[in-house]
């Protein structure tokens, strides 16, 4: 039976409930109050709670007991306080949990059990390269260079500094092309070599058909392409076609006026309720727009305001791309590596 705040109130004169834990019927002198009413009488200061061990140990049905002490009791509510009531919180062990943890463990354990087995068969039976062209399963002799060489990145500003300027450069890296060789490298992969205000490291062109002076001349890359070829050695060249500096020549032109002849070489688009025409944001986060004071409207960029996108649509710009990439082979470039190439088209009629 429950009792009422008001009965436990009663139950709290000093002297009565005197009942002691320990034997397995209810405590003499007391009655059963819910765990509610014992934390309210706990919250308003007249009791406190009391974890009891094991009250009622001995039998399959353990159970937790909860003693509510009276504060006015002798001993200030401590151990040996009257016992007024107590209240079973849980079945540590009655046979419904028992059986119920038993079988979440079954359960859980054959879940387990199938989720191995599943990927284990999806490994067995998936093939062990995409298509049939795949490279595992090509005679060595038919895999193209790039398909079969040790690939190694070098990025130069950081590589090898051949003048003691504090600036890794091309003729650095070319007095280590042994070292390349020495631990099984067949293809140097160089992070962007051209002309940069190097605000992001280089990925911010403007001169595509140059050499950074930080890093040489034309003729610092053209000896030390000849002298990889002579070890056996591929070159890649990084190439960024997404993006320019807005240092670069193209951009310059393009927004020198709305009515420039390669205003569309770049993505342009009128601002939108005061502001930008819409909530794209940019890799480097904020707005993948920016506003153009000259021309009223705005460019857009998926990486840095100072790297505009550059309009693949545009014919002109598909030419000009080409025309970078046959500078570099016809020096002698085995080929190159594509960055940020899932950005380089948009569709700006999208809104969102």
């Amino acid at each position: 039976m429950s009792l009422s705040i008001s009965d436990v109130e009663r139950e709290l004169d000093p002297g009565e409930g005197n009942g002691t834990l320990g034997d397995k019927s209810s405590p003499p002198d007391s009655e059963e109050i819910s765990p509610v009413d014992a934390v309210k009488l706990q919250a308003e200061g007249d009791v406190e709670l009391v974890v009891e061990e094991d009250a009622y140990s001995g039998d399959e049905d353990h159970t937790l007991l909860i003693a509510v002490h009276s504060k006015q009791a002798g001993g200030g509510g401590k151990k040996g306080a009257s016992l007024l009531s107590a209240e079973t919180l849980f079945e540590r062990d009655s046979w419904r949990y028992r059986y119920t943890r038993r079988g979440l463990v079954v359960a859980g354990l054959a879940l387990l059990l199938g989720l191995v087995t599943a990927s284990i068969t999806l490994i067995t039976l998936s093939p062990s390269c995409p298509s049939t062209s795949c490279t595992a399963e090509l005679p060595a002799e038919e895999l193209l260079w790039w398909q079969k060489t040790v690939i190694y990145q070098a990025y130069p500003r950081s590589y090898q500094d051949s003048n003691g300027d504090g600036n890794g450069d091309l003729n650095g890296i070319r007095s280590r092309l042994d070292y390349f060789t020495d631990i099984g490298v067949g293809t140097v992969w160089l992070n962007p070599i051209y002309p940069s205000p190097h605000m992001d490291n280089g990925y911010d062109i403007f001169n595509y058909t140059d050499i950074d002076p930080l890093y040489g001349d034309l003729q610092d890359f053209k000896d030390l392409l000849e002298d990889m070829h002579k070890k056996g050695l591929h070159i890649l060249l990084d190439f960024i076609p997404n993006h320019t500096s807005e240092d670069h020549p193209w951009f310059k032109e393009s927004r020198s006026s709305q009515n420039s002849s390669k205003r569309d070489w770049y993505l342009w688009a009128d601002g939108k309720d005061g502001g930008p025409p819409n909530h794209w944001i940019s890799v480097f986060g904020g707005s993948a727009w920016a506003y153009d004071d000259v021309t009223g409207q705005y460019y857009y960029h998926a990486f840095g305001d100072f790297q505009p996108d550059l309009n693949y649509r545009n014919p002109g710009v598909q030419e000009a791309m080409k025309d970078v990439m046959k500078f570099w082979l016809d020096l002698g470039v085995d080929g190159f590596r594509v960055d940020a190439a899932i950005f380089l088209l948009e569709d700006l009629r999208a809104e969102e």
